[in-house]
């Protein structure tokens, strides 16, 4: 089973497209570039033992606002599917945080 559930960590460069380029969604020049950090989370179970986290997946410069509306949500997977498993049962609480 593949499950997407992301976290965002975005945050002002200080610093215009002069220096990092246009912004990577809309490639336009930008007054104040944003970086924006995508971390992907793991979950997987080997020899009885779970095991989660975070891993960094991908990053982007930008114009905030176009970061923003790049970024991809997660959506809840049903209890009736995961009620049995406490991988998936931590998957949802995180999802649920989220929101």
């Amino acid at each position: 089973m593949h499950i997407d559930l992301f976290k965002y960590r975005a945050h002002s460069t200080g610093a215009s497209s002069a220096h990092y380029g246009l912004c990577e969604v809309c490639h336009r020049y930008v007054s104040d570039v944003w970086i924006q950090v995508r971390f992907h989370f793991f979950a997987f179970q080997h020899a009885h033992e779970y095991h989660q986290g975070w891993a960094y997946d991908t990053s982007l410069f930008g114009h905030e606002s176009c970061l923003r509306a790049h970024q991809r949500h997660s959506t809840q997977i049903p209890m009736n599917r995961s009620h049995d498993n406490p991988v998936l049962t931590t998957i949802n609480q995180i999802i649920l945080s989220a929101h």
